[in-house]
Formats: structure tokens, sequence, C-alpha cells
């Protein structure tokens, strides 16, 4: 059968300041997220430490097809409110069962990027999360190797939160250190991209970084790939030139689900928003089949 084509993205020429944040209170909290396009409802779920912004070059891709409800994760982004749970795993997949509980909509699918996998992975275990399709994009589980990978930086943000210096020139400082260090892979009206923090950037750091770091160490606290109480139509798509651990977890997820995982060529863990056309066609022909 043949499907209808997504639309090409040309990245230099998206605006973000056109698509705008709606909000909707959960658990108290005001969680923003962005509303784009019509047709079955996809949820979004974001990765560490990113925002709704990183679905904004698939969401412009499909939004022919389906309406895409990306959201930011309390503390992510910088638009939504700061986190008043512990920031855990089973927390943030709490707040994102009340947010789709919250549209009141029967019949939907999931896209879930790396964190946002995880979280969709909790949801399956422990709720009674019913989505009718998932994608999983470069997943991880147990989160074993982002300590190994981040253990530095969580040491030297809370040596660096006990110096007497003002937060904005903080601020202000490891952005210029990050930009130096890592440079801008690619730029959109008014935003800018790195490899290493995307959103976190784009919105001039104002993420509760302390949060998000306590969100990824509870991720050492126990096994999510686990058995599967309900087995939901899935599939993965993974880079060829991910980072070992997570390419190495989302190969196991893809085992446990019974699937032949998707890999990209010449794509790094940032390929869904970097390199959206490479991937948002095998996405849509995923979603009308069978």
């Amino acid at each position: 059968m043949m499907h209808p084509e997504v639309e090409k993205i040309k990245f230099a020429e998206i605006d973000p300041t056109k698509y705008k944040n709606r909000f909707v209170e959960i658990f108290g909290m005001n969680i923003a997220y962005k509303d784009i396009g019509d047709g079955p409802v996809i949820f979004c779920l974001p990765p560490w430490p990113s925002s709704s912004l990183t679905y904004l070059p698939l969401s412009l891709a499909l939004r022919k097809h389906y309406r895409m409800i990306s959201l930011d994760l309390p503390s992510f982004g910088g638009n939504s409110s700061r986190m008043v749970l512990e920031p855990t795993v089973e927390n943030y997949a709490k707040v994102v069962e009340e947010f789709i509980k919250n549209f009141d909509i029967n019949s939907y699918s999931i896209i879930a990027y790396s964190f946002g996998g995880t979280l969709a992975q909790v949801l399956l275990n422990n709720t009674e999360f019913k989505p009718d399709k998932i994608v999983y994009i470069s997943t991880i589980h147990s989160g074993g190797g982002i300590y190994e990978r981040w253990h530095r930086l969580f040491n030297l943000y809370f040596k660096i939160k006990m110096l007497p210096i003002p937060s904005y020139i903080l601020k202000r400082t490891i952005k210029y250190f990050l930009f130096r260090r890592f440079g801008p892979t690619y730029s959109f009206k008014r935003y800018h991209n790195t490899k290493l923090f995307k959103e976190i950037l784009n919105e001039d750091l104002k993420c509760h970084i302390q949060d998000l770091l306590f969100s990824i160490t509870s991720l050492m606290k126990g096994e999510y790939l686990k058995e599967f109480k309900r087995k939901i139509n899935s599939t993965m798509i993974v880079g060829d030139s991910d980072a070992l651990y997570i390419k190495t977890e989302s190969l196991e997820i893809a085992k446990e689900l019974g699937i032949e995982p998707i890999i990209l060529n010449d794509c790094d863990h940032n390929h869904l928003f970097f390199a959206v056309n490479k991937s948002s066609q095998l996405i849509l022909d995923f979603l009308k089949g069978n």
C-alpha cells in the first residue's frame, strides 16, 4: 500500500516564534505544550534535557497527517513550572499520564525520544496507559550509561553552585563556554543549538538544572526493561552514531519487544531534530501501516 509523503523540512527556514506554547495545569504546575497539525493525535515525549522544541521539525513534517502534541516536562525548557514533586522518573511519568488524560482522547499514539522512551516504559509497566502505537527514538532503559557519561557534570555543577557567583553571571559563563567549546551546529531564527544541551541553551538556560540532574540519577534506582505487561505495536529508530550505551539499550528494548530496529546511517543522538527528513517518512509509514 502506498503511504502519503511527509513534508520535507528546510531546517534553516523554521521560525520557532511562530509556534506559541499553550498551557494546562497538572498537579498545580503550569505545563507548556505545542499543538500543531490536524488528524489523529500523537503525544510526543521529549528527551532529556530538552523541551517541546525538539519535536518542532517533526511536527511540521507530519502536520498534514497528524495532530502533534508535544509537552515541556516540569523544569525542562524554561516554559513549564518547576517540578513540585520529587524529580524522579516515576513522578515525571505521572505528570505525562495526567497530561494525556487532560485531553480526554481515547485513541492516540506516542513518539518517545530517549528519556521520553523511558517514561513510556514506566507508564506501560505501572499504569493503564493504552496508546495505539509507540515510536521509540534512541531510547534508554536502565540509565547506567548516563551516569557514567554525566557524573563529572554532576560533580562540577554542585561545586560551582557552592561558589559566591550571582546566578545570571554563572548562566552567561556556562553558555559562553559551551558555545566556544562545542560551537553552534545549526541555527534557526533567534535560536541556536549545540549537540550537547540543545533546548537548555535555546531557553537561555532557564531550565532548573538541579531537577534535571536528579531526574537522571533516579534512573539508576531500577531497571525499566522488565517484562512488559502489554505488548503495544511499536518500532525503534536509532542512529548508527548514537552513544554506545544508548544504541545498546535501544537494541535491547527492540529485542524485548520482538521488533526489528531501524538503524539510520550517519546519524547521532540528535537525528530526530537535526536530520528529521531521514526519519519522518519512516515514522509516517509505521503510523499509517497496520
